[in-house]
């Protein structure tokens, strides 16, 4: 890790993905309640530096780049940035962080990702979810069907 890394990180990931890789920061306690934190469109993981020390340090916070943000590989050359394209990245995350249950934390685009992940015919169906309005952090409690 860089000596000017993030108060309180713990690890740097870098998960495989088809196109390359998708890079994450993890802060916390691993044994703790998972929380997997999206940043806004154009940011990357590192927006979460400042505030995730700030939290109850008993969770197992993971911070994710979405691809061609931050330290992730950007996709092959004309494939588009969709929100879709988004919501399937972060299940990739999920399976390859093996979570069945997790909050998410989310600012701007990645809280809206995060509503889309959650919502009817996504596949993870979404159970207690609870939402406050941007600009602020908002979390969702998720359950993955089995």
């Amino acid at each position: 890790m860089a000596e000017n890394a993030a108060p309180g990180l713990i690890s740097e990931l870098k998960l495989a993905v088809p196109w390359g890789h998708i890079a994450a920061k993890a802060w916390g306690s691993l044994q703790g309640p998972p929380v997997l934190c999206l940043h806004g469109w154009l940011d990357n993981a590192s927006s979460f530096d400042r505030l995730i020390p700030l939290l109850p340090q008993d969770f197992y916070y993971v911070a994710m780049d979405f691809g061609g943000h931050g330290l992730s590989s950007h996709y092959s050359p004309g494939v588009p940035y969709y929100l879709q394209t988004f919501v399937s990245e972060i299940r990739r995350v999920v399976a390859a962080l093996k979570w069945n249950r997790f909050s998410i934390l989310g600012h701007s685009f990645g809280e809206y990702s995060g509503q889309e992940l959650t919502g009817p015919g996504v596949g993870l169906g979404g159970k207690d979810r609870s939402c406050c309005p941007t600009p602020f952090p908002c979390t969702y409690e998720i359950c993955k069907e089995r």
